[in-house]
């Protein structure tokens, strides 16, 4: 019966911890491929977001494969509301007496005739900032080049990496790079890629698409791989890998909602003197310094009493914003008697701290014994005074 009792007390400790975790699990949004512009819009409280992309993969066939799609992540720096676009690479498409194929995002078309077949370059995935150009892209993973080819070893290169991949067949066209376009095979026959877009095939050529990426790849059989981009205005620990997407591309973004913790927990103070609670707002451990944050008095004599951005009643920072620590105290008086609760949040969100308590005193120093003494005795010879001043005042 002991061991089970203690099993159920661990149990119910093991939930009060998840439950007490469970504003800090990190949340996730999927974009698959669409063959159009997406929009993520930054839910409140949230600072950070983490990204992964892959670009899609080249036009393949059952015996070419086309280059696969190449990976990239990295953290954004956001803020609440602000609104992400979203591009989804789409793979390439095999083509046959006809121009096109292009993935969507930038995938480079292939030109073919009834006795030949060629592929597409993939379209690459990135997520951008302020803008839906090419020049708002703040991470891009590239598209691997088109594959099929009617000559030896027709595949596509892959998409990058910080360069794109080459084929390595007889009339490859180069990868992309972080400041040029891949070199088309033989061009102008087969075309050079560009910022954003794979190379294609001039219209009087045979040739397979390059890969769409921050650069495109060139065009050629197979086309080139694009090149993979990191380094956007906010991005940070970005990485990337060459080669890894079949198909379609991906975007995934995964982020955890900051949380805000008010101390110290109680406090008693006398009446007329100053009381400091301090927050701090986080995410996964990591400070949020510029959050802006409300501190509140729910109940007790100073209900309603809010904190006054700029009037100096917060530290360090006199505008309520959190400090490089996460850090931002709030000071105020009480002319009552009582106990306060006060409570902490982030503006225009509903993310709240812990409630902590503040109880207002009044405090009256008891004399110790010798002081008692004198007291007694200053009472003695007061009234002895008085009562030799009367006698004297009768006797006259």
């Amino acid at each position: 019966m002991k061991g089970l009792n203690t099993f159920y007390f661990a149990l119910i400790m093991l939930l009060m911890v998840l439950v007490s975790f469970e504003s800090v699990w990190a949340q996730e949004a999927t974009f698959n491929f669409t063959g159009a512009q997406q929009s993520f819009v930054v839910p409140n409280g949230v600072y950070s977001v983490h990204i992964q992309a892959w670009g899609a993969q080249g036009a393949t066939d059952p015996t070419d494969e086309g280059g696969f799609g190449g990976f990239v992540e990295g953290d954004l720096v956001v803020t609440p509301g602000q609104t992400l676009e979203i591009f989804v690479g789409g793979r390439g498409l095999n083509v046959a007496n006809e121009t096109g194929g292009g993935g969507f995002n930038g995938g480079g078309n292939a030109r073919s005739t009834s006795a030949s077949i060629r592929g597409g370059g993939g379209g690459a995935s990135d997520v951008r900032v302020n803008g839906a150009s090419f020049n708002d892209r703040v991470i891009v993973a590239a598209g691997g080049g088109g594959g099929p080819c009617d000559i030896a070893m027709p595949i596509g290169g892959n998409g990058g990496g910080l360069e794109g991949g080459v084929s390595p067949s007889l009339e490859p066209g180069g990868g992309g790079t972080q400041n040029s376009g891949g070199a088309g095979f033989a061009s102008p026959a087969c075309l050079d890629g560009e910022f954003g877009i794979g190379g294609s095939s001039a219209p009087n050529s045979l040739c397979g698409g390059g890969g769409g990426g921050w650069y495109g790849g060139g065009s050629g059989c197979g086309g080139g791989g694009g090149s993979s981009y990191i380094e956007g205005v906010g991005l940070t620990n970005g990485t990337t890998t060459s080669g890894q997407r079949r198909g379609d591309g991906l975007v995934i973004l995964t982020w955890t909602v900051a949380n805000i913790n008010l101390s110290p927990n109680t406090a008693t103070n006398n009446v007329r003197t100053e009381h400091t609670v301090t927050a701090i707002v986080v995410t996964d451990n990591i400070p949020e310094p510029g959050v802006l944050v409300i501190f509140e008095i729910t109940s007790g004599p100073n209900a309603g009493e809010m904190s006054d951005p700029g009037s100096g009643e917060c530290s360090t920072n006199d505008d309520c914003t959190a400090d490089g620590n996460g850090q931002v105290s709030w000071t105020y008086s009480s002319l009552t008697l009582g106990t306060d609760t006060i409570v902490a949040s982030i503006e225009d969100t509903d993310i709240k701290s812990n409630t902590v308590e503040k109880i207002w005193v009044t405090t009256r120093n008891v004399p110790t014994l010798s002081e008692w003494g004198l007291i007694a005795m200053a009472s003695i010879l007061g009234i002895v005074g008085f009562m030799v001043i009367r006698k004297r005042k009768v006797t006259a």
